[in-house]
């Protein structure tokens, strides 16, 4: 009985394919806990300035943001500058910022 030894079809080229498609996916799942840490708060208005945001919740809770550069405004109102005390709003923040820093405020519509 006549036994052949087959020669592995990994060419050169598919091995370094490969080894390129690991290192994008590995930093891709690596880089994913980043956004992970981003929280939402909602509540109501308590104090606002051009750079500040207070906002309380009906738990008792309250929490202030600063305004970034990037801080984005949707919703009810599209300006910072037009949030008013008593709006109710869910501001967007990373957990790991220090001071909180809002991302996105969306104004609720009124009840």
């Amino acid at each position: 009985m006549n036994h052949t030894t087959r020669r592995s079809r990994t060419s050169p080229r598919r091995l370094a394919f490969a080894s390129a498609l690991a290192a994008l996916v590995t930093a891709g799942v690596l880089a994913a806990p980043a956004g992970a840490q981003m929280h939402e708060f909602t509540g109501s208005v308590n104090q606002v300035s051009g750079e500040r945001l207070v906002v309380g919740n009906r738990m008792g809770d309250q929490l202030s943001f600063v305004r970034g550069p990037k801080t984005q405004v949707r919703g009810a109102k599209g300006e910072w500058d037009s949030i008013r005390r008593d709006d109710r709003v869910t501001v967007h923040w990373d957990f790991g910022e220090k001071p909180a820093r809002a991302h996105r405020v969306v104004v609720l519509p009124p009840r």
